[in-house]
């Protein structure tokens, strides 16, 4: 009798891992990618999922479904018919989440969350962006911001932090070569604080190009800089990219990556956006992309050994450099 209990008991605890899966067999949906990619056609069961939080892990089978988007069956079945971002509100004991579907065509190397080229923006969706100040049109397939322009992509971004943002257009005017455009990101509370990719008009300078934080008091604080190969020319279009994933952000323009920091741990989300300080700039294309892997670090050219000692404060500290000519022993020539 015993022997039987014991196996009851043990099928007891082994079926709900039997229905849905064991935690370590479910897919983890981060609340900073709160997303579940899939291929056009294609049947997403949700009870391969769970949502993690806050290092907290919760199975998507444990909330109650619904969307405007799509269909849900009620065994969390969702089939999303063509390419496109389907959202999906889950519900458990009183408190709500959402989670999206991202659909690519057979053959797609991204999934795209926004994409917009102006050509045909209507007022609909010109609706969904906020402006927070200053002015922006839209003509013959630009989006122009005058100087002192803030301006926010649609809402449901907001709920995304490891994104690939691609900004293309060109920077009309500036009222000095120290003014610039920004592309913003994780930008909290609909203003600030926020993070930016700052494009100076003479980006040839040394802080030609910044990875800056404007923090809750209003004030930047400007954590990486570098220079671009040439000045932004009001005849050329630039694609500003940004890669957010985690702590990492990726900076470059034309594909020629200029920053790489990592240090981007105090904001997980935020909403995305373009800004211009003493400049006029003219959107052509903006792209928003799932980022779901970390960028890789290019490897340094350098030839040098890194000598500089962290612990020391020194900028430069002592090191003995000697030329080989040959396997077997240096010269005599040593510099200090």
């Amino acid at each position: 009798m015993k022997k039987s209990l014991t196996i009851l008991l043990a099928l007891a605890l082994l079926l709900p891992s039997v229905i849905f899966g064991s935690a370590a067999d479910l897919t983890e949906v981060p609340a900073e990618a709160p997303a579940i990619t899939a291929q056009a056609g294609e049947t997403v069961d949700l009870t391969g999922y769970a949502y993690v939080s806050d290092g907290t892990s919760t199975p998507l089978s444990e909330y109650s479904w619904s969307s405007e988007d799509c269909e849900i069956t009620g065994s969390n079945q969702v089939t999303v018919a063509e390419k496109g971002v389907y959202c999906l509100t889950g519900e458990k004991e009183g408190k709500q989440i959402r989670v999206y579907i991202v659909a690519a065509e057979e053959g797609d190397e991204d999934f795209v969350l926004y994409e917009e080229d102006f050509d045909e923006f209507t007022a609909e969706e010109q609706a969904e962006y906020t402006k927070l100040s200053g002015n922006f049109t839209v003509a013959d397939g630009k989006m122009t911001l005058t100087p002192g322009t803030i301006v926010l992509l649609p809402e449901f971004l907001g709920d995304f932090g490891n994104y690939r943002i691609d900004v293309t257009g060109t920077m009309l005017s500036a009222t000095e070569g120290t003014r610039w455009s920004s592309v913003m990101f994780r930008v909290q509370n609909s203003l600030r604080p926020y993070y930016q990719m700052c494009v100076r008009q003479t980006a040839t300078a040394s802080n030609g190009v910044e990875f800056a934080e404007m923090t809750p008091a209003s004030q930047w604080s400007v954590t990486n800089t570098a220079s671009f190969t040439e000045a932004i020319s009001s005849a050329k279009s630039y694609t500003f990219t940004v890669k957010a994933y985690g702590n990492i952000v990726e900076e470059s323009i034309n594909g020629q990556v200029l920053i790489y920091a990592e240090n981007a741990d105090k904001y997980d989300t935020g909403r995305i956006g373009v800004q211009t300080n003493g400049s006029t700039l003219a959107v052509d294309s903006i792209r928003v992309c799932l980022q779901l892997s970390k960028p890789e670090r290019a490897p340094s050219n350098s030839v040098f050994a890194d000598t500089r000692d962290p612990e020391s404060n020194l900028n430069t500290t002592p090191a003995i450099m000697s030329y080989i000519n040959s396997a077997r022993r240096p010269t005599k020539k040593i510099f200090r």
